[in-house]
């Protein structure tokens, strides 16, 4: 018999157990596209919750030293467009954002992660 659910979740409960579920259905189920998904919505509810008490949240920390180490490189980086690209993918797999992509568009995971990343260690370098 299943365990009886909670009658109230707290935003932060929420989030953990959306969490919590990432991992398992990658490291369980191998789920690439369910993992991020599970994991990007527990991202921005604890960014939120981070945000509320007056603290800014791992993303905002990235995006903003991404922008400021592109400064010193002479590159005019914005924190929207970085923003944007880093939400690009996790959006992709959970809104149909382009009509002619709906059933036909093949999403090449690996070569995007790959793309940040190289963005990322050019910045490092």
């Amino acid at each position: 018999m299943p365990k009886e659910l909670p009658v109230v979740y707290t935003k932060l409960r929420i989030a953990e157990i959306q969490m919590d579920r990432a991992i398992a259905v990658l490291l369980d189920d191998n789920d690439l596209v369910c993992a991020i998904t599970l994991a990007g919505a527990a991202e921005e509810i604890f960014g939120n919750l981070l945000a509320a008490n007056g603290e800014s949240g791992w993303m905002t920390d990235v995006i903003t030293d991404t922008v400021n180490m592109g400064k010193s490189l002479g590159h005019q980086w914005k924190f929207g467009d970085i923003k944007w690209e880093a939400n690009w993918f996790r959006n992709e797999l959970k809104h149909m954002t382009f009509l002619e992509h709906w059933t036909n568009y093949q999403y090449p995971l690996k070569l995007r992660w790959r793309s940040l990343a190289a963005r990322s260690k050019t910045i490092a370098d």
